[in-house]
C-alpha cells in the first residue's frame, strides 16, 4: 500500500535547494568599481553670431535625405502680345420685309345637302353638292373636296381646311349659320340702348336681356375691376372698352368707378349679388341711378326699362320643301345601300332603314338627314 512521505521532507529538501542557490550567487556576483570624483574644467563659450547674415539656403542644400534640387533660374515674363480686334462694323439699319397682303379663297362652289351624324365620329358622313356639275357625293373626315379637306363633322356643319390655311364651315340651313356663335353677327347697341340726354338713357330690356346672357359676361364686356382708394375698396373699375360696345352705348368712359347702384354700394360681393337682384326684378318704366366717379367728380346717369317688344322669331321652313327633301333623302338612301354594298358597313345599311320609316311619317323634319340618330 502506498504511503504519502512526510511534509518534512519535502520542506528539508527545498530549504537545502535555497541555500546552495544563495551560496553560488554570493560566490560569482561581480564587483562595482568604486566611482571616481570629476574634475570641472572652465570651457570658454562660444562667439555669438549674427543670425540674420546667416544663409539659411545652405541648410537646404546640405539636405541630409539628398532630396534638394537645385532650381534654374527665373527669367523675367515676357509679356504677352495682345491680340488687335478689328473695330466693330458699323450699325445699319435692318432691311424692311413687307409683308405679303393675305389672299382669302373664294368660297367653294358646293352646298351641304345633309348630315348623318353618329356618337362615334368615324361613322359621320356627309353629302356635298358640286353647284357646277350638279352631282351630290358621300364624304367622311379626310376626304378631299377641291383644294380643301374635311377636319371635322359636327350635327349641324362640316368645317374644312382650304389649301391656304383658311378654315370654311358649311351649314345645313341658314338658320344653323346664324345661330352659331362663331359666325354670330355683331349687335348694334344704338338699336337697344337709346341715349335720352347726356345723362339719362332708355333700354329695351327684352332685347338687352337676349343680348346678354348673364352676369359674368357683361362684367367681361365691361372689363370691370375693383377699385381702391387708400387701400379701401371704393367700387367697380370701368377697363378698357372698345368702341360699337355696350360700355360706350351705356355711356360709360374707360377708369369710371361706379360708386352705387339704386343707392346699393358696389364694394362687397354681397352688394353686387343684391344689385343684379334688383336689376333682374324690376319691372316695365322703372328707372335705374347709377352714381359715377369720373375724374374726380361724381355724376348720377338714369336708365329707364322701355316695355318689352318681342323678340322676332326665326323664320320656319316652308312645309311645301318636304316633299322634295324626302325624295332627296330617299335618293340618298339608294345611294348609301350601294355604299354598303362595296364597303361591308353595317351602319350605312341601318340608316338606310331609318331614313324609309321616317319617310312614311307626315311630321317629318326639313333636313331628315340630319336629325337621323345612329
Amino acid at each position: 500500500m502506498y504511503k504519502q512521505p512526510p511534509i518534512w521532507i519535502i520542506n528539508s529538501t527545498l530549504s537545502l535547494f535555497f541555500i546552495c542557490m544563495l551560496i553560488f550567487v554570493i560566490a560569482t556576483r561581480y564587483k562595482v568599481p568604486a566611482r571616481t570624483q570629476l574634475s570641472v574644467s572652465y570651457v570658454p563659450a562660444a562667439p555669438v553670431k549674427d543670425v540674420s547674415k546667416i544663409d539659411i539656403s545652405q541648410i537646404y542644400r546640405n539636405d541630409l535625405f539628398n532630396t534638394y534640387k537645385e532650381t534654374p533660374a527665373q527669367t523675367a515674363p515676357q509679356e504677352e502680345k495682345k491680340l488687335q480686334l478689328p473695330p466693330p462694323p458699323s450699325p445699319r439699319a435692318a432691311a424692311t420685309v413687307e409683308r405679303r397682303p393675305v389672299q382669302f379663297l373664294e368660297p367653294l362652289a358646293v352646298t351641304l345637302k345633309g348630315i348623318m351624324y353618329s356618337t362615334q365620329e368615324q361613322h359621320n358622313r356627309v353629302v356635298i353638292e358640286d353647284k357646277k356639275s350638279g352631282k351630290e357625293k358621300l364624304y367622311k373626315v379626310g376626304d378631299a373636296l377641291e383644294d380643301a379637306e374635311i377636319v371635322r363633322i359636327y350635327y349641324n356643319k362640316v368645317m374644312l381646311i382650304r389649301s391656304n390655311g383658311q378654315q370654311e364651315t358649311l351649314f345645313v340651313s341658314p338658320q344653323d349659320a346664324q345661330k352659331d356663335p362663331q359666325y354670330k353677327h355683331e349687335i348694334v347697341w344704338q338699336n337697344i340702348i337709346h341715349q335720352k340726354a347726356p345723362t339719362e338713357f332708355m333700354i329695351d330690356k327684352n332685347h338687352f336681356v337676349a343680348a346678354i346672357k348673364n352676369l359674368a359676361e357683361f362684367i367681361d364686356m365691361l372689363d370691370i375691376t375693383t377699385a381702391f382708394k387708400k387701400g379701401k375698396t371704393i367700387g367697380c373699375r370701368i377697363g378698357a372698352l372698345k368702341p360699337q360696345t355696350v360700355g360706350p352705348a351705356l355711356g360709360l368712359l374707360p377708369n369710371d368707378v361706379i360708386l352705387s347702384v339704386d343707392d346699393i354700394p358696389t364694394i362687397t360681393t354681397n352688394d353686387r349679388v343684391e344689385i343684379f337682384t334688383r336689376i333682374k326684378n324690376m319691372g316695365e318704366q322703372e328707372t335705374v341711378s347709377v352714381k359715377i366717379l369720373r375724374n374726380g367728380n361724381e355724376i348720377v346717369q338714369h336708365y329707364s326699362l322701355t316695355p318689352e317688344s318681342p323678340v322676332e322669331p326665326e323664320p320656319e321652313q316652308p312645309q311645301s320643301a318636304l316633299p322634295a327633301e324626302l325624295q332627296h333623302m330617299h335618293d340618298m338612301s339608294s345611294k348609301l345601300v350601294a355604299e354598303s354594298h362595296t364597303t361591308k358597313n353595317p351602319m350605312v345599311e341601318q340608316i338606310h332603314k331609318q331614313n324609309l320609316s321616317a319617310m312614311t311619317t307626315a311630321t317629318a323634319p326639313s333636313s331628315l338627314l340630319q336629325q337621323v340618330p345612329t
